[in-house]
């Protein structure tokens, strides 16, 4: 269970509300021109198999350790809102995927105010 996530390979995107995560992940999971930029900027093979997980499902083994297709993807994509409520819980669960992980990528979205305040307006 946990040697499945010490397999995998975690990509996370990250940044506050409205920043574009959901929009980048959706590219990140096809094998689009953007998905190939990012995955070679990281190093990271494009023929490996993803999904979209969250931070509860890599740190409990039992969630984990269940046999279905999303738990055998050799590279986790997690959606983090960096001003979300449970942050600091989502931080703590982070270090133990780092620490656990066969490699950690972290992609920070950053949005100019003007443009994220029209987004949630």
């Amino acid at each position: 269970m946990s040697d499945r996530l010490s397999k995998k390979h975690v990509l996370v995107v990250t940044g506050p509300s409205a920043s574009g995560k959901s929009t980048l992940i959706g590219k990140l999971l096809t094998d689009g021109d953007v998905a190939t930029q990012i995955f070679g900027k990281i190093g990271l093979n494009l023929r490996k198999s993803r999904r979209k997980m969250n931070t509860q499902r890599l740190v409990n083994k039992r969630k984990l350790g269940k046999n279905k297709s999303r738990n055998k993807s050799k590279v986790a994509i997690i959606h983090i809102d960096m001003l979300s409520t449970r942050r600091e819980d989502r931080m703590r669960d982070l270090v133990y995927i780092a620490e656990s992980s066969r490699s950690f990528s972290v992609i920070i979205l950053c949005t100019p105010h003007e443009v994220w305040f029209r987004r949630i307006s």
